[in-house]
């Protein structure tokens, strides 16, 4: 059987395709948030060098900044897995097209007049295109266990930032050459007061690290000075010289604030990748546990719903995370569960017979090898992680099972599909279908289940809420403990229903385990 997993693995991995481009939802609300800064930072140095066209360092930032605009937006068209994010993304380019042919053409006034009028224009369209990203970031952190919508909101929050900075010289300097001047004036106080608002957004946001909140401070420092200048027009070349210069200094800080949200986002998606692939592993022995109650007559109509449920949420949770996935090895584990589910689906939706209950099982044990890989591509991911790394060692010294949160995510996650295999396992044996292989299999998911209770009971990083509920698993366990002492096919029902309460149990906790894990990444 081992032989025959090994081998359906290798070939998947060699059937799977390389991803076209290396790059996670977040990096994409970025990249794409960072084309609306550049797009207005064009604009901005071509007013600049209307004011001053003798300064050579702002044709540098204008060729630097044309040059970055195309590089992304062709970034970008290789990350468009939605309709709708190929539809913005299209008409970026096609704005593109104009607004470049006249920012990298000569400098004069009639060129600041049409360039300023199509700006407005042309962040529309990058805007557009970041909603659509975020909007792909809700669609895929439903179901639960993969939420970053809050994190993709701060990158967006501080992307866009770096905008409203080239926004507020754009308008300055409209100004100043009293250029459509009533209105420069109303969108340059509308974009200070935008700045102010978004910025006291970051400075309280939940997920701030210690690291971010130092930058922050900094950053309020320096807008502190820039919105000073703000109000004075009638200033030199040497005024304006400073002026943009903080602006400058002022949108590497930001943009090294959007950074550090992304690698945020990083660190924390290794715990929610964690329990969603442990999550998978569970859902797996849960389908093959349902397909056998709706075989042999136990609330057939009750597991039919769970069996569908179950089927949804595995594919929509393997979605969520290929996607969310850091590395090019994860994100082709991830192809590999795919193409072995295939199989797996279309086996549970079929009408349920004796004969296929062993295929099943068979099947299911493929599903978790192809789902072991991923773990582990998604373990050596994080072994890179300098956060992920303090967990497991502390002075000098190697940090004990169960004081190791990364550890106990395992131990609770194992224990979700020890619930369904014992389940399985004893209904089986119960019936006597295939009694040798059902009895060593339920023995062996008694004693994964009992030894990661046993630790996870001892660790001092439970919080009281969590001792109350491991706790209340007791009553649960006891009965199986009991029932499987004896036997006996009258107990079925009442066993299924017992390991369905305790299933909701460990889900508990190991949701409390990964927000315990988040809080320790964070500090």
């Amino acid at each position: 059987m081992q032989k025959i997993i090994t081998l359906l693995l290798s070939l998947a991995l060699a059937n799977t395709s390389l991803f076209a481009e290396d790059m996670s939802i977040r990096e994409a609300i970025n990249k794409s948030a960072h084309q609306s800064m550049l797009a207005q930072q064009i604009a901005k140095v071509y007013l600049a060098l209307n004011d001053n066209d003798r300064v050579p360092e702002y044709y540098q930032e204008r060729d630097a900044a044309i040059e970055q605009f195309t590089n992304q937006l062709q970034e970008l068209r290789n990350y468009r897995p939605t309709p709708q994010i190929t539809h913005a993304w299209e008409e970026v380019d096609k704005q593109w097209e104009s607004y470049k042919a006249i920012a990298d053409w000569a400098i004069n006034e009639e060129g600041a007049i049409k360039l300023l009028s199509q700006s407005d224009n042309m962040l529309d369209a990058c805007n557009k295109l970041v909603s659509a990203y975020e909007q792909y970031a809700k669609e895929i952190s439903q179901g639960g266990v993969n939420d970053f919508k809050e994190l993709a909101s701060l990158v967006e929050t501080a992307g866009t930032q770096r905008m409203r900075l080239q926004r507020l010289m754009l308008y300055y300097l409209a100004v100043k050459q009293n250029i459509d001047k009533k209105t420069s004036e109303r969108k340059l106080s509308t974009t200070i007061n935008s700045y102010d608002a978004a910025l006291k957004k970051l400075e309280v946001a939940n997920d701030n690290s210690n690291e971010i909140n130092v930058e922050l401070k900094g950053v309020q420092s320096d807008w502190d000075q820039l919105k000073s200048f703000l109000g004075d027009f009638d200033v030199d070349n040497d005024y304006i010289a400073n002026m943009m210069t903080l602006t400058k200094n002022q949108t590497i800080s930001m943009d090294g604030v959007a950074r550090m949200y992304q690698d945020l986002g990083s660190v924390l998606s290794i715990s929610k990748l964690l329990n969603m692939s442990s999550h998978l592993h569970m859902l797996t022995q849960r389908i093959a546990k349902d397909y056998a109650a709706i075989t042999y007559g136990y609330k057939a109509g009750k597991y039919r719903v769970d069996l569908s449920y179950s089927i949804n949420l595995f594919e929509e949770q393997l979605q969520s995370l290929e996607v969310s996935a850091q590395t090019e090895d994860i994100k082709r584990s991830a192809g590999v569960v795919k193409i072995m589910w295939k199989n797996y689906r279309t086996m549970a939706k079929e009408n349920p017979e004796d004969n296929y209950v062993g295929r099943m099982i068979e099947q299911s044990h493929i599903i978790l090898a192809a789902c072991d890989r991923l773990v582990k591509q998604i373990k050596e991911h994080a072994e890179t992680i300098p956060e992920y790394q303090s967990l497991f060692e502390k002075d000098g010294q190697k940090v004990a099972k169960e004081e190791n949160i990364a550890q106990l995510i395992d131990l609770a996650g194992s224990q979700r599909m020890h619930t369904q295999k014992l389940g399985l396992y004893f209904m089986l044996s119960a019936l006597g279908k295939d009694s040798n292989v059902s009895g060593g299999r339920l023995k062996e998911s008694l004693s994964g289940f009992s030894t990661a209770f046993e630790t996870m009971k001892t660790s001092k990083l439970n919080s009281p809420s969590l001792i109350k509920e491991l706790h209340s698993m007791h009553s649960e366990w006891k009965l199986i403990e009991n029932r499987c002492e004896n036997i006996k096919k009258g107990d079925i029902s009442e066993l299924l229903e017992t390991i369905d309460t305790l299933l909701e149990k460990t889900e508990d906790v190991t949701k409390a385990y990964q927000e315990k894990m988040d809080e320790l990444l964070l500090n």
